[in-house]
């Protein structure tokens, strides 16, 4: 049984609206040793994230590592090319157009690049998906069924960026942002961080309650992820005596799967310290995470 998430290693991509790259071949070359023809900008995404990622790690993803891809809207840019070639000029789809928005075909070019045999899942959530991808993680490592997994978030911008904005239903000047970030789980080797708690509540009242018995101080770090309001941040501050604040979001911008982003660079930034990441939904539903770094 496993009372933790042991992290060995992390490492991932982050653009901007404002400083983004339309090609990303030359990264993929870099992390990846070599590109891959029909890809596209989601693919290569993950590709560079969880390459980085393994490359970094202390022991490197053995062939039975398991996959699991989180995302708030997966292959956005085919998906609206797809609808655009089937409802607009009446066509039928291209053929790698229509491939490419499978939701599995990110992790199918990863397990190719690392040459991982392991199950290949893809996480698709409006909320919460980094969280949901690490919950898969956690129980198949508490089964025994597995003993690593590499589990990263991903989504990417599309164009016009007011589109882009509209479909994620934010406002016309709201920070928006792509990525792709990955954590390698494992049972053995050595640790850069492992969480300790991943929980969800129906409400802020419950989560409290709770949280209080996780026995933070002032010298815990607290992130707030979407949906997180600065009322709802100095709350939290004051019921569950928190003095640090982590802001990820301001620089990494909306996207869905941002979570991971926040979680990755508390990592590589905070050596020796605890994080509590704490994202809502419209609802009203919160999902919790606690991290302790080594």
């Amino acid at each position: 049984m496993i009372d933790s998430l042991k992290i060995l290693s992390t490492g991932g991509v982050h653009f901007t609206a404002e400083n983004t790259t339309s090609d990303l071949r030359p990264m993929v070359r870099e992390a990846c040793g070599k590109v891959f023809r029909r890809t596209n900008r989601f693919i290569d995404l993950a590709l560079i994230g969880a390459n980085r990622c393994a490359n970094g790690s202390s022991k490197r993803p053995l062939p039975a590592c398991p996959v699991y891809t989180a995302t708030g809207q997966c292959s956005l840019s085919d998906t609206v090319e797809l609808m655009h070639q089937i409802q607009t000029k009446h066509q039928t789809p291209m053929p790698f157009t229509f491939i490419n928005v499978s939701s599995n075909t990110a992790g199918f070019y990863i397990g190719q690049s690392l040459a991982l045999e392991g199950e290949n899942m893809t996480v698709s959530r409006e909320t919460f998906p980094f969280e949901a991808a690490l919950e898969l993680a956690w129980f198949g490592l508490m089964e025994g069924r597995i003993r690593e997994a590499l589990v990263g978030g991903v989504d990417e911008l599309t164009r016009p960026l007011d589109h882009h904005r509209r479909r994620l239903r934010l406002s016309k000047d709201a920070p928006i942002g792509e990525g792709s970030h990955w954590l390698h789980l494992g049972t053995d080797g050595e640790f850069v961080a492992e969480i300790t708690r991943l929980a969800r509540f129906t409400d802020e009242s419950r989560f409290c309650e709770t949280a209080t018995a996780w026995r933070m101080d002032k010298m815990t770090w607290l992130a707030g992820g979407n949906g997180v309001d600065e009322a709802m941040l100095e709350r939290l501050e004051t019921r569950l005596e928190t003095g640090r604040r982590f802001d990820y979001i301001s620089s990494a911008g909306y996207y869905e799967s941002n979570a991971a982003q926040g979680i990755s660079r508390f990592i590589q930034e905070k050596p020796a310290a605890e994080l509590l990441h704490v994202n809502r939904d419209s609802r009203g539903f919160l999902t919790a995470l606690r991290l302790v770094t080594h």
